[in-house]
């Protein structure tokens, strides 16, 4: 099922780099409610490479504490 928020969440990056920030991510996977629906996205952006770094080094942390591999 395609998702009807898709266009605006492709968008939104675009959007952004228009103000400066060059280095974006995304959290996956979209986080979800006890029924399996996408309830937001999780966007990252920065203007500088630091930003993203950060960023992936939080991302390979699971909630259990786990790391992640790749």
């Amino acid at each position: 099922m395609a998702s009807h928020d898709q266009p605006f969440v492709m968008a939104f990056p675009q959007r952004m780099g228009h103000l400066g920030f060059q280095y974006s991510g995304q959290g996956e996977p979209y986080f979800t409610n006890e029924k399996n629906v996408r309830m937001y996205h999780l966007l990252f952006f920065s203007k500088h490479p630091a930003g993203l770094a950060l960023w992936r080094g939080v991302t390979r942390v699971e909630a259990s504490g786990q790391r992640r591999l790749f």
